[in-house]
């Protein structure tokens, strides 16, 4: 029944059951609204990790960061947003926090994470290292969309 479904505001609903099979967002009950082409993820794969601006991808996709503090939840956010439960791992290796990593969505789009930051472990200059990393990524990557800082 239509009204178990959350509908947005100017959301036509008049199709029907098939209409509904293709615009509720898969595993909710969220009716996706005309303005929301494209987001029911289907595909998600790792790209790459780059260790600096100029070698992230330069297939001119739209790219959405992740960003935030150690600990705060951005693996299990990447996965709960891909619905993949381990696409992305959290890093044990400091080397491995250093990158810009890049993941294609339904080959549209690059959900993008970057490294954790606030690490009490790291010395300072590695951090001071860690903040120019990604201060020259978000001034510089013209495909960056925009930036969810958890």
């Amino acid at each position: 029944p239509l009204e178990k479904f959350f509908v947005p505001p100017d959301t036509d609903v008049s199709g029907g059951a098939e209409f509904l099979n293709t615009r509720v967002l898969r595993g909710s009950n969220i009716v996706l609204s005309r303005y929301a082409s494209g987001a029911q993820i289907s595909q998600a794969e790792f790209v790459k990790s780059s260790t600096r601006t100029d070698d992230c991808p330069g297939d001119g996709l739209p790219e959405f960061a992740l960003v935030g503090r150690s600990n705060v939840g951005k693996s299990s956010l990447h996965n709960s947003i891909v619905r993949r439960k381990k696409l992305v791992l959290p890093s044990k290796k400091l080397e491995e926090r250093q990158c810009i990593n890049h993941f294609r969505i339904n080959d549209s789009r690059h959900l993008v994470y970057l490294p954790r930051y606030g690490y009490a472990s790291a010395q300072q200059e590695l951090r001071k290292d860690w903040g120019e990393f990604t201060k020259d990524y978000f001034l510089n990557r013209s495909t960056l969309v925009s930036v969810l800082s958890l």
